[in-house]
């Protein structure tokens, strides 16, 4: 598929929470532009799952050979490249096309709707005989008291996707949890607080401390570990989801 082509292509698909983009080929968008997604984390989250990470090894034979089949090799290749294979985010991810869209409820339209209830659907009389500006401010009245505005946590139950994200989430959260675990696995002997520090775990402690890393007092150390804790068991947690096809909670909680 050629690289124009995937771009129509994505720009056509729906997904429940923001998806990552590239930009072209002559002006590539920075790293940071397509990190900032709950599908670039997941990738990064399955990367760390050691079960995962042997079926990769053995070509997608072992426990997680069906999840395999979807995601694919994600050691082989960097997170631009596998999204973009076969137009893989789009098939993971991407929310099935809706039967329903906005437009003029006529009377074919009507005997096509079949079954519909009111959370998915606002029926609205708009009389033509008033003013556009009228019936704007009307319309984004309604709009307001029938809709939450909430996408993403509306879609976690209503989802058609065939991975859906199972659970809330903060972005800088997956950053600074998955920072500190890959910490702890790189230096295990170095301090719980010091890795806190360094993975962006403590804002008001770091602004306390001015930079000065070495010079925390027994408190701060203390607030720091813990926050140091619940990170890598948070970040634990989330890894093992992946190998349930969910994330960043185990795929079980959707039933």
């Amino acid at each position: 598929m050629l690289f124009r082509d995937i771009l129509l292509c994505m720009a056509n698909l729906h997904f429940a929470f923001a998806y990552p983009t590239f930009g072209t080929v002559k002006r590539p968008k920075a790293d940071f532009a397509w990190k900032t997604n709950v599908y670039y984390w997941w990738w990064e989250y399955l990367r760390r799952n050691a079960a995962y990470k042997r079926c990769c090894e053995q070509n997608g034979k072992g426990r997680l050979a069906e999840l395999y089949k979807d995601f694919g090799d994600v050691h082989s290749v960097d997170f631009k490249i596998w999204w973009n294979e076969g137009n893989r985010g789009g098939q993971l991810f991407a929310e099935k096309p809706e039967n329903l869209v906005l437009g003029e409820l006529t009377y074919e339209k009507t005997m096509q709707l079949e079954k519909w209830n009111a959370d998915d659907v606002m029926v609205v009389i708009v009389p033509l005989t008033q003013s556009k500006r009228h019936l704007a401010k009307r319309f984004n009245t309604l709009l307001k008291n029938r809709h939450s505005g909430e996408r993403g946590k509306r879609l976690l139950k209503k989802s058609s996707a065939t991975y859906k994200v199972t659970g809330q989430f903060k972005i800088d959260s997956l950053r600074t949890s998955l920072a500190a675990y890959d910490m702890r696995l790189a230096e295990p002997k170095k301090p719980l607080w010091q890795i806190a520090i360094a993975a962006g775990l403590a804002d008001t402690v770091q602004k306390e401390l001015k930079g000065q890393k070495e010079v925390a007092d027994f408190d701060q150390r203390n607030s720091l570990n813990v926050a140091a804790v619940r990170a890598i068991n948070r970040a634990k947690a989330m890894i093992e989801a992946t190998a349930t096809g969910g994330f960043p909670k185990p795929k079980a909680l959707l039933k």
